[in-house]
């Protein structure tokens, strides 16, 4: 049994669209508009679905990256090397298109350290942290100085 189309109209433009699911919009450009986003200061925070903190919506069966689509429908399509989109707001469901560039993973990763967000810690900066650093330095010369390779006594 064949599926029935049905006619309905775009809910964001109104155009005549006909389905044969639950469909409510006639493109990805009018979902978008449909959902919306909420205004938090200057950027623009997606309504919709997201996945690891990043809006996404399903169309047609394809899972679009919101903030990817609109990187790319203002700035282009990325040239393969910058394939990251950076958000300089620092916001992840921000789909503002002057919030949002094209760069490399090197840019990202420079992005994320300049911004303080790297959990790069080391040492006693780590909050399950066992031993201090003088500890450690103590650990090792007693080892360098003795033949022992027992280090229980500083545990």
């Amino acid at each position: 049994m064949a599926a029935t189309k049905t006619n309905k109209k775009c809910k964001s433009c109104g155009k005549n669209i006909y389905v044969t699911s639950k469909v409510y919009y006639c493109s990805i450009e009018c979902k978008i508009k449909g959902i919306g986003y909420t205004l938090n200061g200057s950027c623009h925070e997606w309504n919709g679905r997201s996945s690891h903190g990043y809006p996404n919506t399903l169309h047609d069966g394809i899972v679009y990256r919101i903030h990817r689509f609109t990187c790319e429908k203002i700035h282009g399509p990325n040239d393969g090397v910058k394939t990251h989109v950076l958000h300089s707001c620092d916001n992840p469901i921000c789909i503002n298109p002057d919030h949002l560039r094209w760069g490399t993973n090197t840019d990202n990763i420079n992005d994320k350290l300049s911004k303080g967000r790297g959990n790069y810690n080391n040492g006693e900066k780590i909050n399950t942290c066992k031993l201090k650093e003088c500890d450690v330095i103590s650990i090792i010369d007693y080892l360098k100085n003795d033949n022992s390779t027992s280090a229980f006594k500083f545990l």
